[in-house]
């Protein structure tokens, strides 16, 4: 999250699509069909729910999906 954020590079870097994101600046709608402007840049990516207490489950679920090159 930032104001100088690149979603495509952040994408790039760790061989992942993200769940959400956008640039400072970027249009986006809201759920209710509003047209808001992102006031700061945004990668985010979510992982399944896994229940009960499947924190440990996500985690894993996330970096499996993300570049094991640990210099990134």
């Amino acid at each position: 999250m930032g104001d100088s954020l690149l979603p495509a590079h952040v994408t790039s870097l760790l061989g992942a699509k993200p769940t959400l994101s956008y640039r400072k600046g970027d249009t986006r709608l809201t759920l209710r069909g509003r047209e808001v402007v992102q006031r700061s840049g945004l990668w985010s990516i979510d992982a399944e729910d896994h229940s009960p207490e499947g924190l440990n489950d996500q985690i894993t679920e996330i970096f499996s999906r993300l570049t094991p090159d640990l210099c990134v």
